[in-house]
């Protein structure tokens, strides 16, 4: 390849990751989908002292050096094939993958978007301080293992509040609820593990606000007859929206302090008109908004990928970063 290679990791029948690489061909450039489920169905190789490179099950083969930028769109950990039955052997081996793939993002001179560590960066707790110093409204919000809190919080808010998990299980998908006086029953489970409880916010309006680089592109969708998790409601009407000037700036200043360069966030604009800022998710779904807003999503990322893999030059195979004297850049 004479040009970097657009590094997308997912499994290939992701929509998402399908959708940018097309986009990403429409722009003149070229792009690979690594399945990181399944990598025993890859050819990895790495002669130490040169670059690893990858055969994939289409029969592509690239160097890592040949990749300009790597979306990080699903890295789900490794899935061993079923003929591996042992759970310990199932685990050593996924294992194995891990240390490998790691320690390529690590080495690699690409663009990562996002980081591998961008979970950790934007846990729930984390982003919501980041929000707050950010210039950006937040809900009134405790996180908590302890019952007793929890209800003191909730008669404080009167009854209005919602509640939700830091993170989403593989297993099932945890919506965000109001509280019901029947939860109060279930708080004996509570010490197992923390929940974040908030005030809930009322308003018209949800707005989704995917950001990619400095460009933010948003929808606002009209939610006032809708559940409190607006993903339940695939019927509720949006719009392309433009962002007050304040909350835009504020939103660009958090993804800085949260080294993010791609997020999906979720703001609510309230009774006030203040416009909350409810969370953000790093590897947040997009393809949604642009086919009911007509918001170019898709175009917006390939674009970003395509000018970050392009402002890096394409080192030769077979020299490593060290060969030119030059650190290797990893942001």
């Amino acid at each position: 390849m004479t040009h970097p290679v657009i590094g997308i990791l997912a499994p290939e029948t992701d929509v998402h990751a399908l959708a940018v690489a097309r986009e990403v061909a429409r722009l003149g450039g070229d792009s690979v989908i690594l399945d990181t489920r399944q990598p025993h169905e890859q050819t990895w190789q790495w002669h130490v002292g040169t670059p690893p490179t990858v055969r994939t099950r289409r029969g592509m083969t690239v160097s890592v050096t040949e990749l300009g930028a790597i979306w990080l769109r699903r890295a789900y950990p490794a899935q061993p094939p079923d003929f591996v039955r042992h759970p310990d052997d199932r685990s050593f081996a996924r294992n194995e993958w891990s240390h490998l793939l790691d320690a390529v993002l690590a080495d690699t001179p690409a663009v990562l978007v996002n980081r591998p560590d961008a979970d950790i960066e934007a846990a729930k707790p984390r982003q919501l301080e980041a929000a707050l110093r950010s210039g950006l409204p937040i809900p009134d919000t405790l996180i908590s293992n302890d019952p007793a809190q929890v209800v003191e919080f909730v008669e404080r808010h009167h009854g209005k509040v919602i509640h939700k998990a830091m993170s989403s299980p593989r297993h099932l998908m945890l919506d965000t609820r109001r509280w019901d006086p029947a939860d109060t029953r279930r708080l004996e489970t509570l010490p197992i593990a923390p929940v974040i409880f908030q005030e809930e916010i009322t308003g018209a309006y949800d707005i989704r606000a995917t950001i990619v680089g400095d460009r933010i592109l948003a929808a606002r969708f009209s939610t006032a007859d809708s559940p409190v998790d607006t993903r339940l409601d695939l019927a509720v009407p949006c719009e392309a929206y433009e962002l007050p000037a304040g909350i835009h700036a504020a939103l660009l200043r958090f993804m800085a302090e949260l080294r993010l360069d791609f997020g999906a966030v979720d703001l609510k604009v309230d009774d006030d008109g203040r416009h909350v800022f409810l969370e953000v998710n790093p590897g947040g779904q997009f393809l949604f908004v642009e086919i009911l807003a007509g918001v170019p999503i898709c175009e917006a990322l390939a674009h970003f990928l395509t000018s970050a893999s392009a402002s890096r030059p394409l080192r030769p195979a077979g020299k490593r970063a060290g060969d030119t004297g030059q650190p290797t850049h990893r942001e």
